[in-house]
């Protein structure tokens, strides 16, 4: 459906400059009369956008109905978070860079929760970041709440293998065991891989995956390998990738590690 709004917004982008009733427009309706976001962050700021127009030249993210503006200068270096979280409408919001009439696109975001929008940048010191909170299409604008947050640092992941694993003698199945380390909370974790073994001229090759339920500091994991023929004593080569994720981002890391399998009591 929205995708259908959205052909027709564009089809009749000439005509989107809406007059509104000017007693309630609000105070940031236009770009040049865009709300200095303050810091320290967090900033927040709530406002009906009923009644706020389209300018001929506010530009599109999935539309630019009932558009507001802010304007975001930080003093330092920083990663922004702004969310329309809490507001009663389907909403939009985007950031830009730039002047009026020549702006640069940073983050554009629809439907991020719900109807709600979100969206992540790094900001620099000194630079002037526009943020514009719209309706989708052309759809009603309602009661708009803006956050804006200084976001956390970026995470990182590192994972281990221990240098001892164990094979079962009877049944071939090789387990090996290491830590994924996350320097914050995730939402999701897994580790993808291989182990190899040379046995004579024949390389056996058996696959595994692990999900902890979350990672957060060192988290100790566990996978078993079943390969095509049995793993044995002796060294082997367990090759992985790890990737952790915050509700804000991803993270990845590779290793390969040389791991002796000892045979365990079946």
């Amino acid at each position: 459906m929205k995708r259908f709004l959205l052909i027709a917004l564009v089809a009749s982008l000439t005509t989107l400059a809406v007059p509104g009733t000017a007693m309630a427009q609000p105070a940031n309706d236009d770009f040049d009369d865009a709300i200095q976001i303050a810091e320290p962050l967090p900033f927040s700021h709530a406002t009906s956008t009923v009644d706020a127009t389209t300018a001929p030249d506010d530009p599109l993210c999935a539309g630019n109905g009932h558009t507001v503006w802010y304007r975001f200068t930080p003093s330092s270096d920083m990663r922004v978070i702004a969310h329309t979280f809490g507001s009663n409408y389907d909403t939009t919001l985007s950031v830009y860079t730039g002047s009026r009439g020549a702006l640069s696109q940073i983050a554009c975001n629809d439907d991020f929760d719900s109807l709600q929008s979100r969206v992540a940048f790094d900001a620099t010191a000194g630079t002037n970041y526009f943020l514009m909170a719209g309706s989708f299409g052309m759809s009603p604008g309602g009661d708009l709440r803006l956050t804006v947050e200084q976001a956390p640092p970026p995470i990182e992941v590192a994972v281990t293998v221990n240098p001892t694993g164990t094979f079962n003698p009877q049944t071939g199945v090789a387990t090996i065991s290491g830590t994924l380390t996350c320097s914050q909370p995730t939402t999701f974790a897994g580790l993808f891989g291989d182990l190899k073994q040379r046995a004579g001229r024949v390389i056996i090759t058996g696959f595994f995956d692990v999900f902890p339920e979350q990672c957060s500091g060192e988290t100790a994991w566990m996978a078993t390998a079943q390969g095509m023929g049995f793993f044995g004593g002796g060294p082997a080569t367990a090759s992985m990738f790890a990737v952790a994720c915050t509700e804000f981002e991803c993270a990845e890391v590779e290793t390969t590690q040389t791991v002796r399998l000892q045979g365990s009591k079946s």
